[in-house]
């Protein structure tokens, strides 16, 4: 009796082995799922990661580009010699007789009489406008040279009606007019001041809410 005891108790206990072992079998089986779908994971986020540090990269050479003293900075210094001699140029031909300086962080000095340096606000308005004018027209000049950009036709809109005096305006259109290859458009409400230098002028007045132009033969 004991002896069958003993074998019941046995195998009881095999059983038990067995159903720990199928389950075992079972979370094996699940482990391993897990493994591959992990090893995926990991190849994609190796890819993952090999992109972003690309991207990084790419990113951090952009950036070192795009600093005040990065590609900036050499395209700077090699025009702003060049922007200087256009701009102290047109205000020559203005009649400004005064020296315009540019430096790398787009400080400007002026000199007047070419010694005495004064700050753009001591001038006139007038003068400022020169000044202004020149350096606008400057930056067109210089796509113009670097093949970038180019074209015949400068329109003003209302801005030689500023501040300019009679004088600084003839100075002005002058050295306008002077460039055969440029057609000049100029809105104005003062066109009396520009007769002298135009070839056709073009008045425009309102007709029912809509603006109507008809050629001026005065």
């Amino acid at each position: 009796k004991q002896v069958k005891r003993d074998i019941d108790s046995m195998l009881e206990r095999i059983k038990q082995a067995e159903e720990r072992a199928e389950s075992l079998d079972g979370k094996i089986e699940e482990a391993k799922n897990k493994l591959e779908a992990n090893k995926s994971l990991l190849v994609k986020y190796t890819e993952d990661e090999e992109a972003l540090e690309f991207a990084s990269q790419v990113m951090s050479a952009t950036q070192s580009m795009l600093k005040d003293t990065g590609v900036k900075a050499t395209i700077v210094r090699r025009y702003i010699p060049v922007i200087n001699e256009i701009v102290n140029k047109l205000l020559a031909d203005m009649g400004f007789f005064a020296r315009f300086e540019l430096d790398e962080n787009f400080d400007d000095k002026i000199l007047s009489r070419g010694f005495e340096e004064m700050t753009y606000n001591s001038f006139s308005e007038g003068e400022k406008l020169r000044i202004d004018m020149a350096v606008l027209l400057a930056w067109r000049e210089l796509c113009v040279l670097t093949g970038s950009s180019a074209t015949n036709l400068v329109v003003f809109d209302e801005i030689l009606d500023a501040s300019f005096d009679q004088e600084g305006l003839d100075a002005f259109m002058t050295a306008m007019v002077e460039r055969d290859s440029l057609h000049l458009i100029v809105i104005t409400h003062h066109p009396e001041r520009l007769d002298h230098f135009v070839e056709r002028r073009i008045g425009f007045h309102k007709v029912d809410g809509y603006s109507r132009g008809e050629e001026v033969t005065e």
